[in-house]
């Protein structure tokens, strides 16, 4: 038996089986890790320890032949053999280090654009490697490629397989081709869409684009020409985005805001009313013609007086805008008199949480008045457009106010901050930098040691 395992063709015999099934073991391993190759969970776990088994037993077998060609037995032979067993350690160290760059990387993505070579089909996304954006080739079936839109507004749930080694190209693993969220006709998705670093998920674009409908969409007075184009928002922060058309000849620069804008509630008889919070001019490419775009937000004001109101309950809303103005030497100058009314319907439902069960302490110093604060968190409520907090300053305040910036954490780990748009010495107003749903929400993060836990 010793002489059979010292032989030459039995050393032969059993480098080429290990070389053969460590050939195999990586084409196997590579279909499975890069190609999703369709395999059992439990065998592909197995799989993974060959990672580490073949370089050991290669190293193993490299260590014995370099004691055989000491001892020079079969010195030729020992050597080529040797030199078989190097090659299969170095690449099996090799694929060990490939490997372990790879990536699965699901989300939403647009398909930038689509390629096709022999029989051989790609999609084109951008994918984000070392903090920029680059372009990636992830190879795809037939039936992926003829049925994805290619367009920047249209976005697709998707998995795909890449390497940080080789970041120019993938395999794209699955892609919902029957749920995608399609914004071309949403602008306001696009808008929230450029407010944060972070890609908004499918229940965020869906809150977006079904959160309002516009009733009453255009309106006319004093030469004007006004169109909703679109609206957003929920009972307590809403945006609209209006295209201004003034009389022909007059030039629209860069635009003008108006002199009062404001939702009408009709409550105000239980304290309640609405507030422009912002007029923001938009970019429309032409300051020379007599026509520009506005985005307008509009907030709920004096909450208190009604814990449970909120202004999307079913109620067609009227969206009243008053006088076009301008600047003139620092005064705010009537440019045109005139009121134009618009209805928008909101869907939803005055959903909000609320995330202070009892008071919660918290401190630290307060930008705006320069002075250190403590107080008593007293309520925190959050919508999926803004969030209101209620508060008491403790006797050891220095200020009256607080200057808190809260952000909403995802149970995905995703953040979006709160920014203040309003209040007082009891109470603060503020607005998401983006919609959330309030079914993704983990908690509120009020200062560094401070969180609001949802229940």
């Amino acid at each position: 038996m010793d002489r059979i395992v010292r032989s030459k063709s039995f050393k032969t015999i059993l480098t080429i089986s290990f070389v053969v099934l460590s050939t195999a073991y990586w084409v196997l391993f590579y279909l499975w890790e890069f190609r999703n190759l369709d395999i059992p969970y439990s065998v592909g776990e197995i799989m993974g320890i060959g990672e580490f088994v073949i370089p050991i037993i290669a190293l193993i077998a490299i260590i014995l032949q370099i004691k055989t060609i000491r001892k020079k037995e079969d010195t030729k032979s020992s050597a080529v053999i040797l030199t078989v067993l190097v090659i299969v350690l170095l690449c099996s160290l090799g694929d060990t280090y490939y490997t372990a760059h790879g990536i699965n990387t699901g989300g939403l993505n647009y398909i930038a654009e689509k390629c096709e070579d022999g029989e051989n089909y790609y999609l084109i996304v951008n994918n984000e490697f070392k903090g920029k954006s680059n372009s990636m080739k992830l190879e795809c079936d037939k039936k992926a490629f003829d049925s994805v839109i290619v367009d920047e507004k249209v976005q697709y749930v998707t998995e795909y397989i890449w390497n940080t080694l080789t970041p120019q190209t993938g395999y794209l693993v699955s892609i919902d081709l029957d749920n995608y969220c399609d914004n071309r006709n949403n602008w306001m998705g696009n808008y929230f869409a450029n407010r944060t670093s972070s890609k908004l998920t499918k229940a965020q674009l869906n809150i977006i684009k079904g959160s309002a409908t516009v009733v009453s969409a255009v309106a006319e007075d004093a030469g004007v020409k006004i169109t909703l184009d679109s609206a957003t928002g929920d009972g307590f922060y809403s945006y609209y985005k209006l295209d201004v058309e003034l009389p022909e000849g007059m030039n629209a620069g860069y635009g003008y805001n108006f002199g009062n804008q404001r939702l009408l509630i009709n409550d105000e008889s239980i304290g309640l009313g609405t507030k422009g919070t912002s007029c923001m001019t938009l970019d429309d490419g032409d300051s020379t013609d007599n026509r520009y775009s506005l985005l307008i937000s509009i907030r709920l004001t004096n909450y208190p007086a009604n814990r449970n109101y909120s202004f999307d309950n079913g109620i067609v809303r009227t969206l009243k805008l008053e006088n076009i103005i301008t600047e003139e030497s620092g005064k705010i100058v009537n440019l045109i008199e005139g009121q134009w009314d618009f209805g928008v319907l909101f869907t939803n439902e005055g959903k909000t949480i609320e995330l202070v069960n009892e008071p919660v302490t918290v401190s630290g110093y307060d930008i705006w008045s320069e002075k250190w604060y403590e107080a008593n968190i007293t309520s925190f409520v959050l919508s999926g457009f803004s969030g209101y907090c209620e508060y008491e300053v403790t006797p050891n305040s220095i200020s009256s106010t607080i200057g808190i910036s809260p952000f909403v954490v995802l149970k995905d780990g995703s953040k979006y901050a709160l920014m203040a748009s309003g209040g007082s010495s009891s109470n603060y107003n503020y607005n998401l930098t983006v919609p959330i749903s309030l079914d993704e929400v983990d908690y509120v993060q009020l200062t560094d040691d401070v969180i609001l836990q949802v229940n």
